[in-house]
């Protein structure tokens, strides 16, 4: 057996070095890592005895996880919307302000953060769910939020 040209071993070797290169050069200018970057959320939901209840399912870094706290509204609204605007979707749940009464008219919206985990703040109580922010799409105005409860 006979061993290949030097002329065929150099331009192998040449084609080896111009791949890694290549490689290298294309790994340089690669996007930076921003594992938090990127949040889809989505929100499974559904009517159970005169309330929506709800379970929101977040993907990051390209995996999907289940949140480990269900949401639940009493005025029949549970939605998403980037209520406090960092490019993820909060939850927004419209509750009775008069609970254990059934003909209640009275509201407010609660926003809850996905991401930062935890309740962003609510709404003032209105007269009527019509008087809630964005209604029937119920987007509050993060700066009109307070503390919820008493």
């Amino acid at each position: 057996m006979s061993s290949p040209p030097r002329a065929a071993l150099a331009v192998a070797c040449a084609a080896v070095l111009t791949t890694v290169a290549s490689v290298a050069v294309a790994w340089s200018l690669r996007p930076p890592d921003q594992p938090d970057a990127e949040v889809t959320v989505c929100l499974v939901r559904g009517a159970a005895g005169g309330e929506v209840r709800g379970e929101v399912i977040v993907r990051r870094s390209g995996a999907w996880t289940r949140a480990q706290v269900p949401y639940l509204s009493s005025g029949a609204h549970l939605a998403l919307a980037d209520v406090d605007r960092d490019a993820a979707a909060d939850v927004v749940a419209v509750q009775r302000a008069c609970p254990g009464v059934d003909d209640c008219g009275r509201r407010f919206a609660q926003v809850f953060s996905v991401v930062g985990g935890g309740e962003v703040g609510c709404t003032a109580v209105v007269g009527s769910p019509e008087e809630l922010p964005g209604w029937p799409e119920v987007v509050p105005d993060a700066s009109t939020l307070m503390r919820c409860g008493p």
